[in-house]
């Protein structure tokens, strides 16, 4: 009986051993075939993902999957928020009182127009800015009334990114900006810094009141262009696209001045040479032929084109 007792225990212990093995056995198999699922998984969103960024991907919008998404943001806060407040604005501000505060911004505005026009040597252009600026701030009432352009003083839009790309900067990859829509590397770089700091608005104390100030640009610039979004969604099958080339067309033309002589542009110029016709039947190059008449046509179209597609360009007061 005791060597009976001492084989049942010997073979108890086996299929312990053996039921250990086969449990640690079904346990790396299990781990094996969870690790080459995993693998699997990575390889097809590496692919995915590789995909989509090669895919159509534009030489000046290399993460155009990403700007797709701000994009989407920015028409979804314009849509449900922006648009309506600006479209409530207008139905209940009176029509002088509107182009006053947009004169006010306006007038504003000559003052980093002046100083980006000195930064280029552009010293008639410098000294026309300066003075619309003292003379809207004195006898246009605080910028309320636009004497200047009544008395002919000629108004330009400079800003520092034009500055930068006047002396040669590239402008670098596309970039749609939360709120404030199309920009490029450099743009933003200089919207953030001299352009802010150069911005009257900046200034305001309290910071309370200063952004008070803002939304109330924005508003208003909104207002300006209620027809923005009718027009961008029927302008083009594909609206991102159709504000990208815009966007792009009109910032070169604003650099060079509507002429293709810009010294200091042959970068980019090369770009808008080479450069083919948009899907969307707008050309990208829009305002920068040599003729002056095609030039002045395609600028209108392509400044038309960003004034009514895109209302958050200009929100802080810094129009791009």
């Amino acid at each position: 009986m005791k060597n009976v007792a001492i084989l049942i225990n010997i073979c108890s212990g086996l299929n312990k051993v053996r039921i250990g093995r086969l449990l640690a056995l079904g346990l790396l198999v299990g781990v094996l075939g969870a690790c080459a699922t995993v693998n699997s998984n990575l390889a097809t969103v590496k692919d995915t993902v590789k995909d989509t960024f090669t895919d159509d991907v534009s030489p000046d919008d290399p993460i155009e999957p990403v700007n797709r998404v701000i994009y989407k943001f920015n028409d979804t806060f314009d849509r449900y928020l922006l648009q309506p407040v600006a479209q409530g604005y207008t139905n209940v501000v009176p029509l002088p009182l509107r182009n006053c505060v947009r004169n006010v911004f306006s007038n504003v505005a000559d003052i980093p127009a002046a100083f980006n026009n000195t930064l280029q040597a552009k010293l008639g252009s410098a000294v026309s800015d300066a003075g619309r600026f003292v003379v809207n701030s004195t006898v246009g009432i605080l910028g309320c009334f636009d004497v200047a352009s009544e008395m002919g003083i000629e108004k330009h839009k400079e800003d520092f990114g034009q500055t930068l790309g006047y002396w040669g900067v590239p402008s670098g990859p596309y970039l749609m900006l939360p709120f404030l829509g199309p920009s490029t590397l450099r743009d933003a770089a200089a919207t953030f810094t001299v352009d802010a700091r150069t911005n009257a608005i900046y200034y305001i104390d309290p910071v309370k009141s200063r952004n008070q100030t803002y939304v109330l640009n924005a508003v208003d610039s909104r207002a300006s262009s209620l027809d923005a979004r009718s027009f961008l969604e029927g302008a083009a099958l594909d609206p991102y696209v159709f504000l990208r080339e815009a966007y792009l067309g009109r910032r070169r033309n604003m650099i060079s001045d509507g002429q293709t002589s810009s010294f200091a542009q042959d970068e980019e110029r090369d770009q808008v040479v080479q450069q083919p016709t948009a899907s969307m039947d707008i050309p990208a190059s829009a305002g920068t032929t040599a003729n002056a008449s095609d030039s002045k046509d395609k600028e209108t179209t392509s400044s038309q084109s960003e004034s009514n597609s895109s209302a958050y360009l200009k929100v802080g007061g810094n129009e791009r």
